[in-house]
């Protein structure tokens, strides 16, 4: 005689099994056809496995040899030039699509807008750091132009303090000068700048004093080169530069984006910006006092005015589309 509950039981098992079997079908059909998974885990490789995946890389990608290379504690640095057509963010994306089919770890990312610094790894040590540049032509000639239609380039001259600098503050065109505070140079080149009708930025690099020590040391400062960490206090928005592309969150300050050389010349940098100007309107350039080319940077500057440029101070940037309403040159 048939048991109706075993006959119930076994019909019950028999459809949830069917049901089973149907949902998991595709899937292991689908394994069955795939082969092996293909696995993107970060790989160990050695340095001369990784030194080989980058030349084939450079290759395929037709990118040329390196301009300039050096070696520091195992780390090999080299400079390249952007490939024509080709930019930075392509060129970032690139790199890590082809390092992560290989398990390679590869960090991109663009500086400057422009520019594109690679990082290495061969297992847990870096062992490549690229530096990418835009080609830097020569910027296009200017046609005259009216006063407030020309380009805005700030010049700011950072790293100030530590010795006399009559060849900055005796320029005729306005600048920018970054001053470190409490050096022995400090107070005289603060005084020097204003009365030349130059402006003057804190300087804070090096120096372990908090924004508000600093510009009690230096008084006429109307802001700070590079954003600082702690509170700025009772200042009531000055002027905060930052590198192009990384703006910081802030409500209380005026931000200005500033392009810094990375390993190239003061004379380079200044055409970077100075075509940066054209395209955009308005572009800021960092140069350290010590640069060996300051002195051609300098001269270029004084004739600005006639190459079709606008140069200004470091606050009139930051605020470059409320002084497009000006029609007449400052008097300098």
């Amino acid at each position: 005689m048939v048991n109706p509950r075993a006959t119930l039981v076994g019909l019950l098992f028999l459809v949830f099994g069917g049901a089973l079997l149907i949902w998991l079908a595709p899937a292991l059909l689908a394994a069955a056809l795939s082969g092996p998974e293909t696995k993107h885990a970060i790989q160990d490789r050695d340095a001369d496995g990784v030194d080989a995946w980058l030349e084939d890389t450079r290759a395929a990608l037709g990118l040329a040899p390196p301009r300039a290379t050096s070696e520091q504690d195992g780390v090999r640095h080299a400079i390249h030039t952007l490939p024509a057509g080709m930019d930075a963010a392509a060129l970032s994306d690139a790199l890590r699509a082809r390092a992560a089919a290989e398990g390679l770890e590869l960090y991109a990312r663009v500086v400057d807008d422009v520019d594109a610094e690679i990082r290495l790894y061969a297992g847990a040590t870096l062992r490549h750091r690229l530096l990418f540049v835009e080609q830097t032509p020569d910027p296009p000639a200017l046609s005259a132009r009216p006063w407030r239609e020309r380009p805005l380039l700030a010049l700011i001259i950072s790293g100030l303090g530590d010795r006399g600098a009559p060849e900055v503050t005796g320029t005729v065109a306005p600048l920018t000068l970054a001053i470190r505070p409490r050096r022995p140079f400090s107070l005289q080149l603060g005084r020097d700048a204003i009365r030349a009708w130059h402006e003057v930025l804190l300087d804070l690099s090096d120096s372990g004093l908090s924004v508000v020590e600093a510009r009690t040391a230096l008084p006429w400062a109307s802001g700070v080169l590079g954003a600082p960490t702690a509170s700025i206090g009772d200042w009531s928005r000055p002027i905060i530069t930052h590198p192009v592309g990384e703006a910081p969150a802030e409500d209380r300050r005026r931000l200005l984006p500033v392009q810094r050389p990375r390993h190239m010349s003061a004379a380079v940098s200044l055409r970077r910006a100075r075509r940066r100007a054209i395209s955009e309107g308005c572009a800021a350039l960092v140069i350290d006092a010590d640069a060996p080319d300051l002195a051609a940077v300098l001269e270029w500057a004084a004739a600005a005015n006639g190459q079709g440029y606008r140069l200004v101070l470091a606050s009139e940037a930051a605020r470059a589309a409320d002084l497009r309403g000006r029609v007449d040159p400052s008097p300098r």
